[in-house]
């Protein structure tokens, strides 16, 4: 070989082994670029199934508690529901009750609201036809064991009502009836089950 078949040569070979270079580099490069961008997308789909994951979690998490209030909802509407059948079937006994025992009742409720023991007792119609008369009398006797003049009077008045009494004086009325008192005794049931519900 002559000389400038060398220098050829050799500009050749150093062209190739620098062309081999390059091309390994860039293989390398891009190798480095692709294992990047497979890591960031690795990234963003776990960044993503992460986001889906925490959704799903938070929408199961809103329906249990949607699905919690209204059983305790419908536990509320059937407890309430049955305190009213309760407070149904009470009123109902007591219409039932016998004679002697609805009359002392009518009476232990009259001689419990007199004040002077000189008022007026005001019936449904059906007691005081019934029992009016019996009422007034058993009254006065509680009064006068009380110390208070017995001089409870049967009113011609009458009310509609389930049943008990109306103890009148003047303008002034105790309503002593049997709706009036269940009402009253519901008000303080609600409110003891609405504390021990909600604690």
């Amino acid at each position: 070989m002559n000389g400038i078949e060398k220098i050829t040569a050799r500009i050749a070979s150093d062209a190739e082994a620098e062309a081999s270079r390059i091309s390994s580099e860039a293989a390398s490069q891009a190798a480095e670029i692709a294992l990047k961008w497979d890591d960031t997308a690795r990234a963003k789909y776990a960044e993503v199934v992460s986001a889906r994951n925490a959704e799903r979690r938070a929408k199961a998490s809103r329906a249990v508690a949607a699905a919690e209030t209204e059983i305790r909802k419908s536990v509320l509407a059937l407890k309430q529901e049955s305190v009213s059948d309760a407070f149904r079937r009470a009123l109902e006994l007591i219409g039932e009750l016998p004679e002697d025992k609805y009359v002392d009742f009518l009476a232990r409720s009259a001689a419990k609201a007199a004040v002077t023991g000189g008022e007026e007792l005001v019936f449904s119609a059906a007691d005081r036809d019934r029992f009016g008369a019996k009422a007034v009398a058993a009254a006065n006797a509680l009064l006068a064991e009380r110390g208070l003049p017995g001089e409870l009077k049967l009113s011609s008045e009458t009310r509609a009502m389930a049943g008990g009494v109306i103890v009148r004086s003047g303008d002034i009325e105790t309503n002593c009836s049997v709706e009036t008192a269940a009402a009253a005794l519901r008000d303080e049931l609600a409110s003891q089950l609405a504390g021990t519900m909600f604690s």
